[in-house]
């Protein structure tokens, strides 16, 4: 917890007072690493800009592109995909209970054991 330091003056009246920093050095050192980082980061591919912008006089660096698939995005888009069709007479009528969702994947164990303490099932 940081501290406030007061300053008085002849009068005994508080005439300045001052916050210490709640960050130590080393806090400092490590939000600034990472600022320094982020400031670095391509925000289209996420590669470092100081390594994958051109330079006159260096060669441009050769990049792969990968993909990875998230089943549980494909689970979601599937079920957003869904909702949005059991939606259209709602939102024909002006309503829009989709707003009002949060959806929130789990894995299909994840999901028993929240059944399960919410419900007190098996």
């Amino acid at each position: 917890m940081p501290r406030t330091f007061y300053t008085y003056d002849d009068q005994g009246r508080v005439s300045s007072s001052w916050v210490e920093s709640g960050w130590d050095d080393y806090e400092r050192a490590l939000l600034s690493a990472y600022q320094s980082w982020k400031a670095d980061q391509c925000p289209g591919c996420g590669r470092p800009l100081s390594e994958s912008l051109r330079v006159a006089g260096r060669p441009d660096p050769e990049y792969v592109v990968g993909t990875y698939v998230c089943c549980g995005c494909l689970e979601l888009d599937a079920h957003r995909a869904n909702r949005a069709k059991a939606d259209e007479k709602s939102h024909e009528d002006g309503r829009h209970p989709d707003l009002a969702r949060r959806d929130t994947v789990y894995t299909r164990a994840e999901a028993r054991a929240l059944e399960k303490a919410q419900h007190g099932r098996r």
